[in-house]
């Protein structure tokens, strides 16, 4: 009989330096992310741009995009597509990552992330106090907004505008993140 062992943050050390960032150690596993695609990219590229167009007309905080490693909690260690920290929080930023929780995490679906991101990935966010996790599905064309504290996900579609409550004033078309993708 094998003998099977939940993989720890040693474990994730062990990796191979320029590895780190491929992995993500979560609920005890040691797994894999693959290389994104076009379409991800350009939505990545896109969400970023935006975001850092605000900032500069609006420096609350910092935005940084994958790959980041984020130690959200002991023995978990994700690599979300885009986070935002408030300026207050900065100080949680390490040359390594990002030490603690960010206060808006963006995942950009895949078929190999699916389940993670709409499933174990919304309760360890919800469990440290993210305050804003969107989950942008390239094939609906949609995102799905969750909200501490909220028990349901709301679905944002093309036609409609966006906003992020620690982004104040700042408005996405969702159309736009999907016209080049």
């Amino acid at each position: 009989m094998l003998e099977t062992r939940e993989a720890t943050y040693m474990d994730w050390l062990l990796l191979p330096e320029d590895e780190h960032q491929r992995f993500e150690l979560l609920n005890g596993r040691l797994v894999e992310t693959a290389s994104p695609t076009s379409t991800h990219q350009a939505i990545l590229g896109e969400l970023s741009y935006q975001i850092r167009s605000y900032l500069r007309q609006n420096p609350c905080g910092a935005m940084y995009f994958a790959p980041l490693d984020v130690f959200i909690e002991l023995n978990q260690i994700v690599v979300p597509d885009l986070i935002f920290i408030r300026s207050a929080r900065l100080d949680l930023l390490t040359e390594r990552g990002l030490v603690g929780a960010p206060d808006f995490v963006v995942e950009i679906l895949s078929p190999s992330t699916r389940i993670r991101d709409l499933t174990e990935k919304v309760v360890l966010y919800q469990r440290n106090l993210v305050q804003t996790y969107w989950v942008i599905d390239p094939v609906a064309q949609e995102i799905l907004v969750f909200e501490l504290g909220d028990s349901q996900a709301k679905t944002i579609g093309l036609d409609r505008k966006i906003t992020v409550p620690c982004l104040p004033d700042f408005t996405l078309e969702v159309a736009t993140l999907f016209d080049k993708a």
